[in-house]
């Protein structure tokens, strides 16, 4: 057996050629012949363990090797580490690891072998020779070392008993000069430094978890922020959505009964509030303090008994809700507007809120919602009920302005207005629409209508109606001078039938407007108490603008500026939902792509085997061309290196086809095929964390109408969570079977098909389960607490379910049911 000085020496008289160093290859077959060709060019002497009939340690007996190179991953195991350690203890040879990929877990459990070295995949010949020369080198010096500590314990003990007596007599003298023992040994020095030592790294040990700590607290404080930051913009856009839902209904009724039931069943749904009963108390114009009941929900017509009613500020809860509202004068102190408390209680009604409908400043009503439980407080914002009622406030003018249009000979004129505003809420159309409409009943010529700028100094046209005037649509007018600068200022309707001596023209209007403008009639556009712009009317074909005329425009412009606001809360909310859906999809395609990282490990070393052969085969090619060119020999290799490629374009296939992201739409879909395709991209790493599959198919499972990219994803999600779920090996079992499933608004059970995931691991407490498809919920200390949640969104959108049973000790059942017929399109 060779010493392990032998190394050393025979590493220092290379040079001298003495004797060739013999080198054994533990790998396998193609790569080890690949490693050969190499290392015998640099002149080693190399032998190749195929592991036909022998073991690693028989074949170290049979070709006696100064060194061992080993791949870490026999049969696809980390075994070569524990077969190392062997060949380290019984045979005192250097050893070097063949690693084809490295990871955090393997890296660690290579520090721990402490190899003479490691190559990682490819191997270029430089770090071969290299690795093969340090390898060496490091352990001849090794056993130097443990030589020469033996060597200085020994001496230690041998001069421990002499080094005490001679110092001995000195202590001896210092004790009698000074009075006191001194101890000058020199192991009393050394516990001494190692003390102080000691005490070095406990402080560095402490200063390093305070800083870990911090970091951690940032990193919760952060994770909090997002969450809070996360629920405020979910609740924003349910308040921006409610708000919606409210303008939409305001803009689709005039008449104001309707309106208001309608408004009140919308109010009423609202998420946050989701009142039990609700009724609208509306204060008579002509007759101060006195109201008549409108609608109700929840209770009945005859409990909103206005004889019954009080004043709004007697009761003390709707008095701090109204502070600080500005109504100039109204509700007066003897409008009836609430209920007396003792009605209701009587009712059954534990908490109430009441929302002042209003329009420039004036008070037209209240809307009451009541709840029959507790409620100290409702999670909306008080701004956003006060908006609502003056929403809804601008709505119940408006249909009253309507009723008075009625009595002028407008129903007609109103009505088409309304009805063009509220078709559409594409701005250019809502506009066209309403300038068409105004022009038609005001027998004009043409109109336009023209915004307020950013910087409220300009008014800038947003639309004109074709017409024999010549406008200048690209020219700003200011909004502090002329007729326009009047309406812009006290947002009152203005007519001009002469515009050439009214005092109010700007003379630099007729350059913007073109010199065929003779009179004009113009309102403000104000929606919620603010001004947007103005809808301007030019030229009446016969006779002149009149107060009708002037009344109908006011009734126009109110509609309008809520259109407008409409459009323009549907351009954003259409913004909204994109980037929603935009954020839902880079989501989703992060989360495909963190599953493929989770298996790239596995992916990496399934690709790495069969280049490694390409690489052997093509220098093997390059010899036979140099030298006998054989041509069975060359077509041999060559069909080898054509296998290789065509397996590696398989698997580099099927992970891109998994990670480009998925196409938009559904199509029929076989849920076994699909099964299938994902438990072959996790074979491999299914295959090293010791997990056997089980399969069972139903025999009658049809296709349905999904995205099959989408189910990949979830159902490799499914199998990720099971591996890691098994970290120490188990089964898997995966079926797809026929069952029923319960589609809302369908009262029979439909035909679905069911796919379940069965794990032998751990299992999970009853508490997990619950929160399992939350956001950002998760059990893993790596965990983002999205997968699952995405899994319940796709399945989801199938009208399927998911669903979490789990034993702990047994294992965890994830169930998939996805129903036939009833997938969304």
């Amino acid at each position: 057996m060779n010493s392990p000085l032998r190394d050393h020496f025979r590493n220092d008289s290379r040079e001298d050629n003495l004797e060739r160093l013999n080198v054994l290859i533990v790998e396998e077959e193609s790569i080890a012949l690949s490693l050969k060709i190499k290392l015998e060019a640099m002149g080693y002497a190399v032998s190749v363990y195929t592991s036909r009939g022998e073991t690693v340690l028989q074949a170290i007996a049979k070709y006696y090797p100064d060194i061992v190179l080993i791949d870490i991953l026999l049969a696809d195991q980390l075994m070569g580490m524990e077969t190392a350690a062997h060949i380290q203890k019984i045979y005192n040879i250097p050893v070097i690891f063949l690693i084809s990929h490295l990871q955090e877990s393997i890296l660690q459990q290579v520090k721990a072998a402490n190899p003479d070295g490691y190559l990682l995949s490819p191997f270029r010949d430089h770090d071969l020779h290299a690795a093969i020369e340090m390898g060496l080198h490091k352990h001849a010096q090794e056993y130097l070392l443990r030589v020469t500590k033996r060597t200085l314990r020994e001496n230690e003990e041998r001069l421990d008993l002499t080094v005490s007596d001679l110092i001995q007599p000195v202590d001896d003298k210092t004790t009698r000069m000074i009075g006191s023992q001194v101890d000058l040994t020199e192991r009393k020095l050394m516990e001494l430094e190692i003390e102080k030592y000691r005490e070095h790294l406990e402080d560095l040990v402490e200063e390093r978890t305070v800083e870990l700590e911090h970091l951690n607290d940032l990193l919760s404080a952060e994770i909090i922020e997002r969450k809070r930051t996360e629920d405020q913009l979910r609740r924003y856009a349910d308040e921006q959505a409610a708000l919606v839902a409210v303008t939409s209904a305001a803009s689709a009724f005039l008449e104001p009964d309707v309106l208001l039931s309608k408004i009140l069943e919308v109010v009423i749904a609202i998420p946050n509030i989701k009142a039990d009963v609700g009724w609208v108390l509306v204060l008579e114009e002509g007759r101060s303090g006195i109201s008549h009941p409108g609608p109700v929900k929840g209770v009945s017509q005859e409990f909103v008994d206005v004889e019954r009613a009080e004043p709004l500020y007697n009761c003390s809860i709707c008095a701090t809700w109204l502070e600080g509202t500005d109504l100039t004068g109204l509700p007066p102190t003897n409008a009836k507007l609430h209920l007396e408390p003792e009605l209701l209680a009587k009712a059954g009604i534990q908490s109430h809120i009441v929302i002042p409908l209003s329009v420039s400043r004036r008070m037209l009503g209240v809307i009451t919602l009541g709840w029959r439980n507790r409620r100290d407080d409702i999670l909306v914002d008080r701004s956003l009920l006060l908006s609502i009622g003056r929403q809804v406030g601008l709505a119940l003018r408006n249909a009253q302005l309507y009723q008075s249009a009625i009595k002028v000979n407008h129903l007609e004129a109103i009505n088409k207005i309304t009805s063009a505003a509220g078709s559409t809420l594409e701005l250019d159309v809502v506009l066209q629409q309403v300038l068409e409409k105004a022009c038609q009943t005001l027998d004009a010529e043409t109109g336009a209508i023209l915004l307020i700028t950013p910087d409220a100094k300009d008014l800038a046209f947003a639309y004109i109606l074709p017409g024999s005037l010549n406008i200048q649509s690209n020219r700003l007018v200011p909004a502090e001078q002329g007729i326009l600068g009047w309406v812009v200022q006290y947002r009152q309707v203005a007519r001009i039938n002469d515009i050439n001596r009214d005092p109010r023209t700007y003379r630099g209007l007729k350059p913007i407007f073109g010199p065929g403008i003779d009179s004009l009639i113009c309102a403000p556009l104000v929606h919620r108490d603010k001004f947007t712009g103005i809808i301007a009317i030019f030229n009446k074909r016969y006779g002149e603008f009149n107060q009708e005329d002037a009344n109908l425009l006011e009734a126009v412009s109110s509609i309008s500026a809520s259109a407008l606001d409409n459009a323009r809360l549907y351009e954003d909310l259409k913004q909204s939902l994109l980037e929603k859906e935009r954020t839902q999809a880079q989501l989703v395609q992060s989360e495909k792509i963190a599953a493929l990282g989770r298996l790239a490990a596995s992916v990496a070393h399934e690709i790495n085997n069969p280049l490694q052969a390409v690489q052997g085969c093509l220098s093997l090619l390059v010899e036979e061309l140099s030298g006998p060119q054989r041509p069975d020999k060359m077509n041999s290799y060559l069909n080898i290196v054509d296998k290789e490629i065509e397996r590696v374009a398989g698997i580099v296939h099927s992970m891109r086809d998994f990670a480009r992201p998925a196409p938009q739409g559904t199509r029929s879909t076989d849920i076994i095929s699909v099964l299938e395709d994902v438990l072959g991209l996790a074979g491999k790493q299914l295959q090293h964390s010791n997990i056997s599959v089980e399969r069972s198919w139903g025999v009658d499972v049809p296709t349905i109408q999904a995205n099959p990219n989408l189910l990949k994803q979830v159902f490799l999600n499914m199998i990720l969570n099971a591996i890691d779920a098994m970290s120490g090996g188990g089964a898997l079992r995966v079926s797809a079977i026929m069952d029923k499933i319960k589609i809302k608004d369908n009262p029979l059970p439909q035909p679905a098909i069911r796919i379940e995931f069965s794990d032998t691991g751990p299992g999970m407490a009853p508490e997990a389960i619950s929160r399992l498809f939350e956001p950002f919920f998760t059990t893993k200390e790596q965990g983002s607490g999205l997968g699952l949640y995405i899994c319940y969104t796709i399945i989801q959108s199938l009208n399927g379910e998911i669903e979490a049973n789990s034993t702990v000790g047994l294992g965890t059942t994830f169930a998939i049911l996805v129903p036939i017929n009833g997938t969304k399109e």
